[in-house]
């Protein structure tokens, strides 16, 4: 009713095929989310963050996300090798402005995204309010799909939780 959305994090994060990249690389994170330079081990800062909002963004508003395969690795090299489809060819029936954002934040160079939330907050404003198309009125979610998005994120809460992360050996004095 307040026609706010909520971002949550359901803890869902593990990926079984994951789990050697965490043993060896230090892979850390849901790799569909994971910003260029953190799959280079390359030095983050909020600009990873606006990549990783970006994918949220992107699949929000499609339903689809940038980069998806079966395989983990996949997945990660993706993210460092291709551009990411414009949100303009999964969804045509959005804004050219809304779309220009979500693109700009899946942008592969730091440099060629937003410089700080800030700048995305006062983009995504212009898009929402002024931008080419007009004002955007996404549909909203019907109670019946509100609680089945709910159920399912409790069904992944509860799968995960019976997956407990590996257990990691003390370093021995040799």
């Amino acid at each position: 009713n307040s026609g706010r959305a909520m971002v949550t994090d359901f803890g869902i994060a593990r990926v079984a095929e994951a789990a050697p990249l965490t043993m060896t690389g230090q892979v850390l994170g849901s790799v569909h989310y994971m910003s260029p330079e953190q799959v280079s081990g390359d030095p983050l800062d909020g600009r990873s963050d606006l990549y990783s909002l970006g994918v949220v963004a992107y699949q929000t508003l499609s339903g689809r996300l940038p980069f998806d395969n079966e395989s983990a690795s996949a997945v990660i090299v993706a993210h460092v090798t291709k551009a990411a489809p414009s949100l303009a060819t999964v969804a045509p029936q959005l804004p050219p402005a809304l779309v220009s954002v979500v693109d700009a934040c899946l942008a592969k160079s730091p440099d060629a995204r937003y410089a700080a939330v800030v700048a995305l907050a006062r983009a995504l404003d212009e898009a929402w309010n002024g931008g080419a198309g007009g004002v955007f009125s996404p549909p909203l979610l019907s109670e019946r799909q509100a609680k089945a998005v709910w159920q399912r994120a409790a069904d992944l809460q509860a799968a995960t939780a019976s997956h407990p992360a590996p257990a990691v050996s003390p370093l021995s004095a040799d």
